[in-house]
């Protein structure tokens, strides 16, 4: 199994097409997270996870209430 780390760079247009949509006010916050069996990618998050009853930030380890 290959387990080389992919670079930052490939994931770069997919982080900024998430904080367009934050920064837009189309979506309140986003976070997602490429892993393989025994390597974490890329984490990324941006936004607000909660706006009501209060504004909670997104975080790499955000509890999403769909």
């Amino acid at each position: 199994m290959d387990h080389r780390r992919i670079a930052p760079s490939v994931f770069a247009r997919a982080d900024a097409l998430l904080a367009e949509a934050v920064a837009d006010g189309v979506i309140p916050g986003a976070s997602y997270c490429v892993r393989s069996a025994n390597m974490v990618h890329h984490c990324f998050s941006v936004g607000q996870a909660e706006l009501r009853p209060s504004v909670r930030p997104v975080t790499d380890d955000t509890v999403w209430d769909l």
